[in-house]
């Protein structure tokens, strides 16, 4: 403990750590292709329209100035919750209230980096959080780890909002004000609180932002929530590590979607969850936070 201050007890743990960035991206296109499937990027989609036996899917390639539709048996909402109107019909059937926050992340070079991902997390609260960022790493030839972000509750989650273009707004304005430097000063003091030589061992090299949706629950409810409306599936976002939870309900709720098969419940307005989605375990938790 003499690195460390103010922690009255430290734990050592081994944990995976999920790869993002073009590590992510180019493993899933080589993926995609090997089964010869049909990857288009850098587009906007504007619309997924659900006919009875096929969805339509629309969307506009950045830079072009018309859209393109093609039809498929099913189709996977994985826009973060916040791209389409019937968003609000869907909330509104589940009885559920959807928060939009915007949220940044610092990120930094170690300069003694090491062969082994590293994280550093003070828990539980409003504390610091540093988080290995693998999959844009300078030195992966020779597979040293020294890529990181920082997070602080109280300081990288701008706020919270009712809609995603809000949310959007608090974003835009760090970006054209001095406040991101602010935010900056005040999450490194904090992390150089408990470890003093976070300061000396790394480098600032910029900051990202997102818009990111969240079910508004009274308690520290952080699942992802999946479910269907007929032949598409949505996903509202929740931690990271739920992103294995919800895609295997996702293929799942596919199954029934095209065969009509599957251990699934019907909800209100023709919703499908999985009898284990937290929409039919812990639905009562989630409504209680929309009255």
């Amino acid at each position: 403990m003499e690195r460390f201050r103010d922690i009255a007890i430290a734990y050592e743990l081994s944990e995976p750590s999920i790869a993002i960035g073009d590590k992510l991206r180019s493993t899933l296109t080589a993926k995609l292709a090997q089964f010869n499937v049909e990857l288009i990027t850098n587009a906007d989609i504007q619309c997924i329209d659900e006919r009875k036996r096929h969805v339509l899917v629309t969307w506009q390639c950045q830079g072009c100035n018309s859209s393109m539709t093609r039809s498929a048996d099913a189709a996977i909402d994985a826009t973060g919750y916040q791209a389409f109107p019937e968003h609000e019909t869907i909330k509104r059937s589940l009885g559920l209230s959807i928060i939009y926050q915007a949220c940044i992340a610092f990120e930094y070079r170690d300069k003694s980096p090491s062969g082994q991902p590293m994280s550093f997390i003070v828990m539980d609260g409003w504390y610091p959080c540093l988080m290995p960022h693998i999959g844009d790493n300078n030195n992966s030839v020779d597979n040293t780890f020294d890529r990181y972000i920082l997070t602080h509750g109280c300081y990288t989650i701008l706020g919270s909002h009712q809609s995603p273009q809000k949310a959007q707004a608090d974003l835009d304005y760090v970006k054209s004000t001095s406040k991101i430097d602010e935010l900056k000063a005040a999450a490194e003091a904090e992390m150089c609180r408990f470890w003093p030589d976070f300061a000396h061992r790394f480098v600032y090299e910029g900051w990202k932002g997102q818009v990111l949706a969240k079910p508004r629950a009274e308690t520290d409810f952080r699942s992802s929530l999946t479910f269907a409306t007929g032949r598409v599936v949505h996903v509202v976002p929740g931690k990271i590590s739920n992103v294995f939870n919800a895609a295997d309900e996702t293929l799942r709720l596919l199954e029934y979607a095209t065969r009509g098969c599957g251990d699934v419940l019907k909800l209100d307005g023709g919703i499908a969850v999985l009898q284990t989605s937290p929409l039919a375990t812990e639905r009562i938790e989630l409504q209680a936070a929309s009255d």
